[in-house]
């Protein structure tokens, strides 16, 4: 049952996707940092899910560990972002 609404999900997590891509697919320079955005609500979801399972299932702390996990992966993909809005700042002041 979980698994099929999880496949619910993907599908329709998915479709979202494509359509945003391809609305979005007039500024190409920015389709990389939509695609970045688009995966950290998917990671953020998906984690968020996955703690409340564990809370349910009464293992708090492997609920903490993923919603850990879950926020270092989420940091690592924010860098490219925060690099791109860091040289816009400089090149913005100089």
């Amino acid at each position: 049952m979980i698994i099929a609404v999880f496949g619910f999900l993907i599908s329709g997590i998915s479709s979202l996707a494509e359509n945003l891509t391809s609305r979005f697919s007039d500024f190409q320079s920015m389709s990389s940092y939509i695609k970045i955005c688009l995966k950290i609500l998917g990671i953020s979801l998906a984690t968020q899910a996955v703690s409340d399972i564990c809370k349910d299932c009464g293992e708090s702390a492997l609920s903490s560990l993923t919603e850990t996990v879950g926020k270092v992966v989420i940091v690592i993909l924010v860098f490219p972002i925060a690099e791109k809005l860091l040289e816009l700042s400089v090149g913005l002041l100089s």
